[in-house]
């Protein structure tokens, strides 16, 4: 895994937020085996009541008040919330395929966020 990659997943993870990396989309055809057409950097979610018990120390008690994500990630409260990162080295540019919404809804949808026929206009909303 990419250094800088393991260090967005570590500072979500940090953030309450469960994380997939390197998030293979691919394409099947009918006349050779399936191919990778894009990965998606991160693929990150946080359930609406995470960080409500955080632990501390070596007795493994509970803090007593609930854990809140950094204001810089703009999480709404009491709603789950979704990213799809691209994370770079250097001058920042997307991959085409991650701007694509064809490719953006197929890793939408299989990634259990919407139904299949629902992902590709997720994806244009999100793009626009």
């Amino acid at each position: 895994m990419d250094t800088a990659v393991a260090l967005v997943q570590s500072y979500l993870n940090v953030n309450g937020y469960f994380t997939v990396v390197e998030y293979p989309v691919l394409e099947a055809s009918r006349r050779g085996p399936a191919r990778s057409v894009a990965d998606l950097d991160v693929l990150a979610v946080r359930f609406s009541r995470a960080g409500r018990q955080v632990i501390r120390g070596t007795a493994h008690r509970p803090m007593g008040h609930a854990f809140e994500p950094d204001p810089a990630l703009g999480c709404p409260s009491g709603r789950p919330d979704m990213i799809v990162g691209e994370v770079k080295e250097g001058p920042a540019r997307f991959n085409p395929a991650t701007r694509d919404p064809h490719v953006l809804g197929i890793a939408l949808a299989r990634f259990g966020c919407c139904e299949s026929e629902h992902g590709e206009r997720l994806a244009d909303a999100r793009l626009a």
